[in-house]
């Protein structure tokens, strides 16, 4: 009987699986639980699934018990694939324990409410380590962006904070700061921070990280004679390079005035805003705004444009495309917590069959962390 070699049985079998295959059958035999868990074969899998679309990984959490994920496969999303439990909520009556804040890579930031913990987390496997609390201050207003620092081989969070003066406070000044975890050192690093800026974080908002570039929603605001936040109408694209540790040009907004309820979003690499748009005739419609060429303020592009009513949730944004089709597009959706996939060419609106909050996109991986601390499994 034919013998099949270790690296056929590396390269030609096991790195074109899933991860939850590989996990499986690492009970096989002694050797396949010997190749698949060797440094050797994850940096192999590790190539082979960056250079792919294969095992894309859509991650929610759990829309009624809030300390649980759900982990479907992108293309065949029937039923999850994984299920992960936080056994520490902060309280025992609260189900509002989890929520995920970013995504990179193969990797989740997870906000672990009540006790304040974030987590790095690898979906795949199970696998997370916990991030050390900041030894700055926290702002009335936090945003968190994820990203690989490819020249240093590291995985980096990026938190931008902001306090203003508020009615019967102390904190007579606005202070805006961003700090940046590293990984590699295990470390938090204050690189910026203003005092007195007159532009505020829009509270709806989500940051957006493409490669180095930490995009957020800024609008002005003023205080009344009663000491009370006043915001004006303008709205702005904030940019800060988080290796260059400085503030950038700001981006651009679309072509389109009055959007309510905007949102950022990153599209395939690419950044989008997303809003609610009042047309002439009255009627109101979600607009998907996308950049073709970053920076450029001409290559804004109408992606969707979906009837709004109140099943819709108030923050829809695209997520993530088909693996094998370019023509639908999978969106955060109602208020039920049900997404939705919106299919570009027939305009038409189904459901995905998957309901959650939090969602976002990662790839699979074997992919492990120095000093593993297991906290969610």
């Amino acid at each position: 009987m034919a013998t099949i070699s270790i690296d056929v049985l590396q390269s030609c079998i096991l790195a074109r699986l899933p991860v939850k295959s590989l996990l499986r059958f690492k009970s096989v035999s002694k050797t396949w639980q010997t190749v698949i868990s060797s440094r050797e074969f994850i940096n192999l899998y590790h190539q082979y699934t960056i250079s792919s679309d294969a095992d894309s990984l859509f991650v929610l959490v759990d829309k009624d018990l809030q300390q649980m994920f759900h982990v479907y496969e992108l293309d065949s999303p029937l039923s999850p694939v994984v299920h992960w439990y936080n056994p520490k909520p902060a309280k025992p009556e609260s189900t509002k324990n989890m929520s995920i804040l970013d995504s990179c890579e193969f990797f989740l930031l997870v906000n672990i409410k009540g006790i304040h913990e974030l987590v790095l987390l690898n979906p795949s496997t199970g696998k997370n380590y916990k991030i050390p609390h900041p030894p700055f201050d926290c702002g009335y207003k936090q945003r968190y962006g994820m990203y690989l620092d490819e020249a240093n081989n590291d995985y980096k969070v990026a938190r931008i904070t902001q306090k203003y003066p508020l009615k019967n406070s102390a904190v007579v000044e606005t202070n805006t700061e961003i700090t940046v975890y590293s990984l590699r050192t295990n470390t938090w690093r204050l690189i910026d921070r203003r005092f007195d800026i007159r532009y505020s974080i829009w509270c709806n908002g989500t940051a957006a990280v493409i490669r180095n570039l930490l995009h957020m929603i800024f609008v002005p605001f003023s205080f009344n004679s009663e000491h009370e936040l006043v915001y004006g109408k303008k709205i702005i694209i904030a940019c800060f390079d988080i290796l260059a540790e400085k503030w950038t040009n700001d981006v651009p907004f679309p072509p389109v005035n009055n959007l309510r309820s905007i949102n950022l979003s990153v599209l395939d690499g690419l950044l989008c805003v997303t809003g609610v748009d009042t047309e002439e005739n009255g009627s109101e419609y979600w607009n998907v705004w996308v950049m073709k060429k970053y920076g450029d303020k001409d290559s804004w592009f109408k992606l969707m444009n979906i009837a709004s009513n109140d099943s819709l949730y108030k923050k829809f944004y695209p997520i993530a495309f088909r693996n094998r089709s370019r023509d639908e597009v999978l969106c955060s959706g109602l208020s039920n917590g049900e997404y939705i996939w919106y299919d570009i060419r027939k305009k038409k609106v189904v459901s995905a069959a998957m309901k959650g909050f939090y969602g976002y996109i990662c790839k699979g991986s074997l992919v492990d962390f120095p000093g593993v601390q297991h906290h969610l499994d």
